[in-house]
């Protein structure tokens, strides 16, 4: 693997599926061949055997443009202290821009992370449009974390040679939970006997939270103890309790706000089914680029429903590990509920299916090493 340097705006601790999804496969890189340079936010990171420089990626000075213009230098003094051959940028904009102007600059060939939003929502913008398709277009490798970002990518352009999906894979696995922690839970929340759906995430429209409440008046028509669980918080949370308590089931949505990975344990063991049925929200080019939370479901065998949109494809398979549905249609969302709370040995083996896939093809390491492969 060529000596690399990896220019980030998110990296841990901070918290987000982009920071998760880069430190997952950095920490399988040979540790001497690559050097991170991260935004200077949420303190060090402990546990590492690779180097990391801390600084002001983007300027907030009013005179200062473009705003990634003390980056461009910033990162032009480290490739030469740390003899980099090779740049990866974890997203097209504004890093990607960086990224060329190396390339430019010091010949230097790079890589380019992309997400699926990422490469979207710029596209409302004919300059920033025009702008990512020659980031895209000077780029040696484009890596793509689902088969629905590399179909975007594919629309703008990149020859398909260039592109490698590189899915997000679990990083919650399953330990041994004290009994008592369990019992703790069900009897605070009134669980006992209810047939437990589960949302794990941000509360805004993308997630499909309302969709789930609205078919969820119709489930309970024909499984009344039926109950729906709501982990996360976000700018939605008002308007999804006003919507339960306009459909008179607000005792049947239990919002959880956000916890600890130690009690996400709890309550993906004590949910029967996982559902985010995502949606993509295309004014504002806002999509699921994969659903990491379908494969945790899983590997708790859960069966998953999501929805026919974005990265979901790739994280759920159909009629195997769960069901995809119309994130639009209640009905539809309705009847994939009702069919696996009817059938449980069916909703079972989904969800032990759901296990194998997910111990068998999405791994962390499996995944960093098609990228050493490729930038050797």
């Amino acid at each position: 693997m060529k000596k690399s340097l990896l220019i980030t705006l998110e990296f841990p601790p901070q918290t987000g599926g982009v920071s998760n999804y880069l430190y997952n496969l950095v920490k399988y890189f040979p540790s001497h061949e690559v050097v991170i340079l991260a935004e200077k936010k949420g303190g060090l990171l402990s546990h590492t055997n690779y180097k990391i420089y801390r600084k002001k990626l983007l300027t907030t000075f009013k005179f200062i443009w473009p705003k990634w213009i003390l980056l461009f230098f910033t990162a032009k003094k480290i490739i030469k202290k740390e003899e980099i051959e090779y740049i990866q940028v974890s997203h097209i904009l504004p890093v990607g821009i960086v990224a060329l102007m190396i390339k430019k600059y010091l010949g230097l060939p790079y890589l380019v992370y992309t997400h699926g939003m990422d490469i979207l929502l710029p596209q409302s913008s004919k300059r920033k449009t025009k702008l990512i398709k020659s980031i895209l277009k000077n780029a040696d490798l484009v890596i793509a974390n689902s088969n629905f970002t590399r179909n975007e990518l594919l629309k703008l352009g990149v020859t398909d040679r260039k592109i490698t999906v590189v899915h997000p894979c679990a990083s919650l696995v399953p330990k041994d939970v004290d009994p008592r922690r369990i019992d703790e839970a069900m009897n605070k929340y009134k669980l006992k006997d209810k047939n437990i759906l589960l949302t794990v995430g941000h509360l805004i429209s993308r997630k499909g939270h309302d969709m789930v409440i609205n078919s969820l008046k119709k489930v309970i028509e024909k499984i009344p103890n039926t109950v729906y669980l709501i982990i996360g918080d976000g700018p939605n949370k008002q308007s999804l309790k006003n919507l339960a308590e306009s459909l008179n089931i607000s005792d049947k949505v239990i919002f959880l706000g956000n916890i600890s990975n130690d009690d996400l344990q709890i309550f993906y063991r004590l949910c029967h089914i996982f559902i985010m049925p995502s949606r993509e929200i295309k004014e504002k080019g806002d999509v699921e680029g994969f659903g990491l939370v379908f494969l945790e479901a899983n590997l708790f065998e859960k069966p998953v429903i999501g929805g026919k949109s974005g990265g979901q494809i790739d994280a759920i398979e159909n009629n195997y590990s769960g069901l995809l549905v119309n994130p639009i249609d209640e009905n539809e969302i309705a009847s994939a509920i009702i069919k696996l709370l009817e059938n449980p040995d069916y909703a079972k083996q989904l969800g032990r299916q759901g296990r194998e896939r997910a111990l068998e093809k999405f791994q962390w390491k499996n995944e960093a090493q098609k990228l050493i492969n490729l930038s050797t």
